[in-house]
């Protein structure tokens, strides 16, 4: 079935006319030869370690056995666990630019480009741009291990479009979904996060999850799409948007919590996010072949990704890893 679902969507993208490549620069992400391999070690079973090593994650369960109950049913299995690509998200400053599926959706003058707004609700807006997720899982489009119950077996789906967002362009109605972004959106309140998370994330490449309201690319609040990175530096802005829409994916109940023992069973709601559950790739405008955690400096990962031509710059397009435990058989 999976299969089918990918075949028609590709005959459906190949039929749309081709793109303005001043207006939006965007190419089909292959699952085969594109996706960074290496950012699912270490592969975990039993509660150890069974693959070329890799950052460990800041949760990691070590049990080797597990029960989960099925209704009336207790079933027994082992521990496993991976970082598995699951969503790929698109941070872009054209508007319905389908950057990581190589497609442009119809624009409209009611939602804007992004391009334009240099202030938003008295406050200066130094980046601005749309969000799209998906769920792409290269596993399921190559129909491998489609038995593991450890990853969304989701087809390949847009799942989100922020044009259609009211708060994504609205920071402070945007407290509606998150009320205690008042708090936690002050300048004070994000450095004395700010501080330690970078500090963390960049010495051990790892999170620190308490620090909830602060990435090391700017604050978590508010939940939009703008970032304060934009005159600074261009690649953390977008990964900065990103990571902002992950957290409102969340809050909203879309994403879910995956790691620790209280994902064996199955994910959880989570509406305020663990960091350190993600790790990511940079596929647009230049492919990247590592992958980092969310808040670390563009100084590892960065370097050449957004070059400085028309229409090649600003379309960008990241893999998240999601990385689960689970009770498997």
């Amino acid at each position: 079935m999976p299969r089918i679902v990918f075949a028609a969507i590709l005959a459906l993208f190949f039929a749309l006319p081709p793109l303005a490549a001043s207006a939006c620069d965007s190419d089909f992400v292959n699952p085969v030869t594109e996706i960074a391999w290496r950012g699912m070690f270490p592969i975990r079973m039993f509660g150890q370690i069974v693959s070329e090593d890799g950052p460990y994650p800041t949760q990691m369960v070590r049990a080797p056995m597990c029960t989960c109950e099925d209704g009336s049913t207790k079933r027994f299995g082992i521990v496993a666990g991976a970082r598995v690509p699951e969503k790929m998200f698109d941070v872009t400053k054209h508007s319905f630019c389908m950057v990581g599926l190589g497609v442009e959706l119809e624009g409209s003058d009611i939602w804007g480009d992004g391009t334009s707004r240099e202030e938003v609700d008295g406050n200066q807006a130094e980046y601005f741009a749309q969000t799209h997720m998906y769920f792409y899982n290269p596993l399921v489009i190559l129909e491998l291990f489609v038995d593991m119950p450890c990853f969304d077996k989701s087809p390949l789906t847009i799942a989100q479009l922020s044009e259609f967002n009211y708060f994504h362009s609205r920071p402070l109605e945007g407290a509606i979904l998150s009320p205690e972004s008042l708090i936690f959106s002050s300048l004070p309140v994000i450095m004395a996060g700010q501080l330690p998370e970078s500090a963390a994330v960049n010495t051990l490449g790892a999170n620190v999850d308490s620090l909830f309201w602060a990435t090391g690319w700017g604050g978590s609040y508010s939940m939009s799409g703008y970032s304060t990175n934009g005159n600074t530096q261009r690649a953390e802005a977008s990964a900065h948007v990103a990571a902002k829409s992950i957290y409102q994916q969340h809050r909203m109940l879309i994403m879910h919590g995956t790691q620790g023992e209280g994902a064996l069973c199955g994910p959880f709601f989570q509406p305020v996010w663990s960091k350190s559950q993600y790790t990511m790739q940079v596929l647009r405008p230049v492919r990247g072949n590592v992958t980092f955690p969310v808040g670390r400096s563009s100084i590892f990962w960065g370097a050449g990704k957004n070059p400085g031509e028309a229409g090649k710059a600003d379309d960008w397009a990241y893999l998240l890893y999601v990385n689960r435990d689970c009770c498997t058989w």
